[in-house]
């Protein structure tokens, strides 16, 4: 095995480069986060909390679900199930 010095402008570009790549993996890793955000049709919805479809159209109408449209189709995100079900939550008092 060999081994070779370098001088410290080298090194410096040389950590300085690293410094790039790790802020470049860094903005990948944000935006690969971004497009992994679950949404859920309707048909995924009424499955998921096991109701049909008139009942997810009135939470949407009382303003309890929110939900993104276009057009007629309608998608939820994992944020807004999430917010949907813990303002219906209601803790166990039996055990207190």
């Amino acid at each position: 095995m060999s081994y070779e010095l370098i001088d410290s402008e080298k090194l410096n570009q040389l950590i300085l480069s690293i410094e790039v790549l790790n802020e470049q993996v860094r903005e990948l890793s944000k935006k690969s986060k971004i497009t992994e955000k679950k949404i859920y049709t309707n048909c995924e919805i009424r499955e998921l909390l096991g109701v049909q479809d008139k009942l997810i159209r009135k939470y949407r109408d009382d303003g309890k679900l929110a939900y993104h449209k276009e057009g007629d189709k309608f998608w939820y995100t994992q944020e807004d199930i999430d917010q949907f079900l813990s303002h219906n939550h209601y803790e166990a008092y039996a055990y207190n």
